[in-house]
């Protein structure tokens, strides 16, 4: 069975293609374009890697993340935030050792986030 991995995103032209590119690694890769969407496909797809876009509408990152954290069932679930930000601007507005499991700036290197997430839950 392929690992799942949960994109949540704002932009859908990273979305897409995050996703694409880890469907074509081997990976099931779902998208979901809000926090809100986003912790609802959490609940749904039970991923097992989720990579969580700081900055968008509805909540954002850090509640989505601070909500993963509270569910019984979402809180062991590895996060890699992606963002525009600096790693030290996001450890900032982020509870401490959010960023345990990862973090890429965009735009993003896929190879390197690959590596990233082959590492945090194995190849598929």
């Amino acid at each position: 069975m392929a690992k799942k991995i949960l994109i949540i995103d704002d932009d859908n032209a990273v979305g897409t293609l995050f996703c694409d590119f880890f469907s074509a690694q081997g990976y099931e890769a779902t998208t979901a374009n809000d926090a809100y969407a986003g912790f609802a496909a959490a609940s749904k797809v039970k991923p097992d890697l989720i990579i969580l876009d700081m900055q968008m509408p509805a909540g954002g990152g850090p509640a989505v993340y601070q909500r993963l954290r509270d569910n019984t069932f979402m809180n062991a679930v590895p996060v890699i935030f992606s963002t525009s930000l600096s790693k030290e601007a996001a450890e900032k507005v982020l509870p401490p050792g959010a960023i345990s499991h990862g973090f890429i700036r965009k735009p993003a290197d896929l190879d390197e986030l690959l590596k990233l997430i082959d590492g945090v839950i194995g190849k598929p």
